[in-house]
């Protein structure tokens, strides 16, 4: 009962619904993963340059692949997708071609839920001790920083891991990061909410672009833009 990693592609219909067929996809993995269909690893969106949909995820098993075929919501759902789009086979894809194809992402489906935390300690290496005692976290130091990985375990299964950090202004209490395809607009977004921004766009190298922002009632809350180029 090994898992099975599978491409999709998806080619939109003359006059379909490019918009609604972008949602169905985005929907897909997350409908299959609460039928215990598909794996809790991350599905992945592309668009090709003519438009066509690529969408990346993981099946439980081979035995799941048939018994969605036979579930209800699922051919409900398949339904629809022959409503607004043709399967199409990679190779058909001009991207294909090369021997790299080359894809645009589209917005990640973590978008906008918590990625990470971030617990601050005024003794990091203490903190770092007592949560991998009492909960068996793995803790490690990151490089000259004053900063603790956290592995609170397999991303697969559900959860998110996290960090321990120097308690400093704003980071005085557990803050958890959201991750944003866009953080200058997220920005502009809190801000015309009737949020306040803590800490400006900076950079972390090799990981993306973060900043953080208090809610309306005061609460504090990160954000991060994905991008291994940063620095």
């Amino acid at each position: 009962m090994a898992a099975e990693m599978v491409i999709a592609v998806y080619r939109p219909k003359p006059g379909a619904d490019r918009a609604a067929l972008l949602q169905l996809v985005r929907e897909h993995a997350p409908a299959l993963r609460k039928l215990g269909l598909a794996s809790w690893t991350q599905a992945v969106v592309m668009t090709a340059a003519d438009g066509t949909i690529l969408e990346i995820f993981e099946w439980t098993s081979k035995e799941a692949v048939d018994a969605a075929h036979d579930h209800p919501e699922v051919k409900k759902m398949w339904d629809r997708f022959h409503e607004l789009s043709d399967y199409v086979p990679l190779k058909d894809l001009a991207e294909a071609q090369g021997i790299f194809p080359h894809f645009q992402r589209l917005e990640s489906e973590r978008a906008h839920r918590v990625i990470h935390f971030e617990i601050p300690a005024d003794d990091l290496k203490r903190c770092a001790e007592f949560y991998s005692r009492v909960f068996r976290w793995k803790t490690s130091s990151w490089g000259d920083f004053p900063y603790w990985l956290v592995d609170a375990g397999d991303e697969a299964a559900g959860g998110v891991n996290g960090a321990i950090t120097k308690r400093e202004k704003p980071l005085t209490q557990v803050t958890n990061i959201i991750e944003v395809q866009d953080l200058e607009a997220a920005v502009r977004e809190i801000r015309a909410a009737g949020g306040t921004v803590e800490l400006e766009k900076h950079a972390v190298p090799g990981v993306g672009w973060a900043a953080y922002a208090r809610d309306t009632e005061g609460n504090l809350f990160g954000m991060m833009q994905p991008d291994p180029a940063a620095k």
